[in-house]
């Protein structure tokens, strides 16, 4: 694709009002979990991002990436804040914790997936990214995902690419964050999963990585998730007591309004003005 076809497709930051949420003060660093194929560390992107990983199959650090999923992800969440090329990650000041637990397939099961979120809580991850999705789970998983709740972290889940309305997991956990995909007239993309169990909706066109370096525009509601998990991480960038609950409470009331949907479109600077605001003590008067 040439580089004035991939740059048009990046329309997404101002779209959701991303440079009004980077204009915020952050005071501390957060790091966001990608619990995918793993992520490159030599893409030119993620210089100086990315702190220790853990690959759940070899039970070894997480030092590459079985595909190119995670690399993507990764890149949208948390990379470079910007380069020649266009691309803008949400959260520039977090850093990213590789997980690996999919193959170069995007396959992997619910146990791995289960230990690789135990695994980044465990660890110091804030905000857990789960760009994956199945029809049905294995109980590891949603203890996983109660588990890192009760330990302060946020969950977002993609809801999935088939055009339904069917419940996908983990994203219609009541505890995750799902994510459906917006196009740039605020509609829900005929693809995206939708339905009352989807949390939030985001642009489903972002400007990516890919491993070893180059920018691709990443379609699907994997990309999506990126982005709200950027959101989340910018969020407890600016108010790091928040509880999950919170979080999700401001990406919810930030939200624009999202025609015959339970759930609207993310909005960043005012989802990041609602948890400085959540995070003020209150005073008696």
């Amino acid at each position: 694709m040439p580089l004035a076809a991939i740059q048009q497709q990046g329309w997404a930051p101002s779209k959701v009002d991303a440079p009004g949420a980077w204009a915020a003060r952050s005071t501390t660093s957060i790091t966001i979990a990608v619990v995918d194929t793993g992520v490159d560390p030599t893409q030119p992107a993620l210089a100086g991002k990315l702190v220790a990983g853990y690959d759940v199959a070899s039970h070894a650090a997480s030092s590459s990436d079985a595909g190119w999923h995670g690399t993507a992800i990764a890149s949208i969440a948390a990379g470079a804040s910007s380069d020649p090329l266009g691309l803008a990650s949400y959260c520039r000041q977090c850093s990213v914790m590789p997980v690996q637990v999919l193959d170069a397939n995007g396959k992997g099961s619910d146990l791995d997936i289960a230990r690789g979120v135990r695994w980044a809580v465990d660890h110091g991850a804030r905000v857990v990214n789960l760009s994956l999705e199945g029809a049905t789970e294995d109980p590891a998983l949603p203890a996983a995902i109660r588990y890192a709740v009760r330990k302060g972290v946020v969950i977002v889940a993609a809801a999935g690419n088939d055009g339904s309305s069917a419940r996908a997991f983990p994203a219609a956990e009541p505890l995750a964050i799902g994510v459906a995909a917006t196009d740039p007239n605020d509609r829900l993309y005929a693809w995206s999963n939708r339905g009352r169990w989807v949390t939030i909706a985001a642009p489903g066109i972002n400007l990516s990585s890919v491993p070893g370096g180059g920018v691709f525009p990443f379609m699907g509601t994997s990309s999506a998730a990126a982005l709200v998990s950027g959101v989340a991480g910018l969020c407890l960038s600016v108010a790091p007591d928040l509880t999950p609950a919170l979080v999700r409470r401001a990406l919810v009331a930030g939200a624009a309004p999202i025609a015959h949907s339970t759930f609207g479109r993310v909005n960043a600077a005012r989802t990041v003005a609602l948890c400085r605001s959540y995070s003020q003590p209150s005073v008696v008067r």
